[in-house]
């Protein structure tokens, strides 16, 4: 059996080591890095672009934390990447940035966030990526159709 005691021997930073006040917001750059160098194993949310990259985001609306009107299903990598988030220099990441960024030194929990009808090949290409990640990883997902 596949030893999983790596998923429970450190703190899990939800979504990143990010704060209340806003000057590291969630599933950013950021606060992976800080995660990271804390020695914290990092979990993070993917959606799939329209051009079918996986980006960092928990929502699926832009809103919230870019200000921006749209859905992550309806803009490219490039334009997402563009968007600032909550007035900081961070911008919405892809899950390769992410993973290049941490670089295996601590384990990463993916979540995948499905659209009905819009994430088809998420499982298969966060898969890829995964497989080639220096580190400990999983997947999970609440969105039983992935």
């Amino acid at each position: 059996m596949t030893d999983l005691s790596w998923l429970t021997a450190r703190p899990i930073a939800h979504r990143g080591l990010h704060d209340m006040n806003k000057s590291r917001w969630e599933n950013t750059l950021s606060a992976f890095a800080a995660a990271a160098e804390r020695g914290y194993a990092i979990e993070c949310d993917v959606h799939l672009s329209s051009d079918r990259i996986p980006v960092i985001i928990h929502d699926s609306d832009l809103k919230r934390l870019t200000g921006q009107d749209g859905f992550v299903w309806q803009r490219t990598a490039a334009e997402m990447t563009a968007l600032k988030i909550g007035g900081t220099s961070d911008r919405l990441p892809t899950l390769q940035q992410a993973l290049d960024l941490v670089d295996g030194r601590v384990p990463v929990v993916v979540e995948l966030k499905g659209v009905p009808g819009r994430d088809e090949g998420l499982v298969e290409s966060v898969g890829k990526m995964l497989k080639n990640y220096r580190g400990k990883a999983a997947i999970m997902s609440f969105d039983h159709w992935l």
